[in-house]
């Protein structure tokens, strides 16, 4: 690959975790497919940090391919809320509802389900919970609270 366009460096701490990412941005190659129109660079990101008091480095740098303009400064904050969406949404469904290890494979039932589950942490979230865990472990305890839950 070419030598990137821009380099970005960016520090992100929450919680326990400090991580720091460099960020390569690359023009998109002119031989991509034509059906990917509207690709304007590519993306190349490694990231090392702290978790807890554990250093750690990815082994392998994760591409995106992106609409945006190469120079553009939205890069860094497009990476990190790509992230969000998948802990905060996807990462939920695997582990707190356990999406991928569900029985219920036949049919149009895993879609059902999965569309279920992202409307109850839709209904979660949209009442304050930020933990669905503890949101689901109140909840089963206090029935009063849960019916609130329904009339909207």
């Amino acid at each position: 690959m070419k030598k990137p366009i821009r380099q970005y460096q960016d520090t992100e701490k929450t919680r326990d975790r400090l991580i720091q990412r460099t960020i390569e941005v690359f023009e998109a190659p002119s031989e991509i497919d034509p059906q990917w129109r509207g690709i304007n660079c590519v993306i190349k990101v490694f990231r090392q940090g702290i978790r807890g008091k554990q250093f750690y480095q990815s082994k392998l740098p994760t591409y995106y391919i992106c609409s945006l303009v190469p120079h553009s400064s939205l890069i860094p904050s497009g990476i990190r809320q790509h992230w969000s969406i998948e802990n905060r949404l996807h990462w939920v469904k695997d582990v707190v509802f356990r999406e991928d290890t569900s029985p219920r494979l036949n049919g149009l039932a895993s879609i059902n389900f999965s569309i279920l589950k992202s409307w109850v942490i839709n209904l979660l979230r949209s009442h304050g919970y930020d933990s669905i865990t503890e949101a689901i472990s109140y909840l089963s305890h206090a029935l009063k609270a849960m019916c609130s839950l329904c009339s909207i």
